[in-house]
């Protein structure tokens, strides 16, 4: 008989994927991947983290998510130890108690005795559900959100909306503790998407017409209130993406401040790209890394930068037509003399074609 176990790791084995590759897409820490290969359960900390990540792993695998429920419900079952008495045919015998006849008693008195007294405790008892229901209501808020949602608090069960395209893309908070964790339900699919203090997480969707929307959750501040909420700010931008070649000499110079460029696309797994900026002038320059501190150096004319980057990279520079700018020998045009750029390069997994595109995009 195959185990969950047996299952997922099979799957992955047959897509050619280590466990680095599929923590880095589907955003689910490598130590729960591994706990859910190995049917470590006990390691999460709920099992609706338990059933989110198996959501979010098995459809990112290509599973049926019903049926690896189901064999994990299996691995429960045969985790549940049979009694001992089960195991040796053995049964108790019946000892009779005298405070029985007192149970009894009482039973039949309630019973046959005092109806109308239950009628009553049953009035009592759907009054006081009712009441909590319309309490529950009344906390929980409804946001719509049509571009920016700027310094909001929220509290748990609160639902955020936002369109994409003629299709609903809801938020809906579920727990707020030490991290924040929100309910992602977008054309029947949902996923558990876990903000940390200070993360800013982006995600990207498609509507009917193939237009992309990027939304950007950034999660300021947790915990520290009474009412036990935390601080968000969600941007949504509407993205037009655009695949092109890149040639000796690229110009990436836009008039509009959502250009979004692929300068390179991979199959497997991103890749590390080396960037190398030439000053023709004395520039102020800055860049910040993805989870790096931001760095600002004044250099001087005919200075020479060159980076490694891995993941992702916003760069400024006050004067984009003397910032000559290569990446992996390929020469790309910021813009004019004078001009001050901000741009981001970044890689962005494309789920329809199973690829990884690094992206330039105008930042402002």
């Amino acid at each position: 008989m195959r185990s969950l176990s047996d299952i997922l790791i099979k799957k992955r084995e047959e897509r050619g994927l280590t466990i680095s590759q599929v923590s880095y897409e589907t955003n689910i820490s490598q130590k729960y991947i591994v706990a859910l290969e190995e049917e470590d359960f006990d390691i999460f900390p709920a099992e609706a983290y338990l059933l989110g990540f198996l959501r979010n792993y098995s459809e990112f695998l290509g599973l049926e998510y019903e049926n690896v429920v189901a064999e994990y419900k299996n691995c429960i079952v045969r985790e549940e130890p049979t009694p001992l008495s089960e195991l040796m045919g053995m049964k108790k015998a019946f000892v009779f108690k005298p405070w029985m006849i007192i149970v009894t008693v009482l039973i039949f008195s309630i019973i046959f005795g005092v109806p109308p007294v239950l009628r009553v405790v049953k009035s009592q008892i759907e009054r006081r559900k009712e009441m909590l229901r319309l309490s529950h209501e009344e906390k929980s808020k409804i946001f719509q959100i049509d571009e920016d949602f700027s310094g909001k608090k929220i509290k748990e069960s609160d639902t955020l909306t936002l369109m994409i395209g003629n299709d609903k893309l809801i938020y809906t908070v579920q727990n707020i503790g030490s991290d924040v964790s929100i309910l992602e339900s977008f054309k029947d699919n949902d996923k558990l998407i876990l903000l940390k203090l200070g993360s800013e997480e982006e995600f990207k969707y498609s509507d009917e017409s193939g237009k992309e929307y990027l939304v950007t959750i950034f999660l300021k501040d947790i915990g520290g209130f009474s009412d036990n909420s935390a601080i968000i700010k969600i941007r949504r931008d509407i993205k037009a993406l655009e695949l092109f070649q890149t040639e000796q000499e690229v110009s990436v110079e836009s008039t509009t401040t959502n250009t979004i460029k692929v300068l390179m696309v991979r199959k497997r797994s991103p890749i590390q790209y080396t960037i190398s900026i030439r000053f023709d002038g004395d520039i102020l320059f800055r860049y910040q890394q993805k989870g790096q501190l931001l760095k600002e150096s004044f250099y001087k004319r005919g200075s020479v930068l060159n980076l490694d980057v891995t993941r992702s990279i916003r760069i400024w520079t006050n004067n984009a037509g003397l910032t000559k700018f290569e990446l992996n020998g390929d020469k790309m045009v910021l813009g004019r003399t004078g001009q001050v750029h901000v741009f981001d390069l970044r890689w962005i997994y494309v789920k329809d074609k199973d690829e990884y595109r690094l992206e330039y995009e105008n930042a402002y």
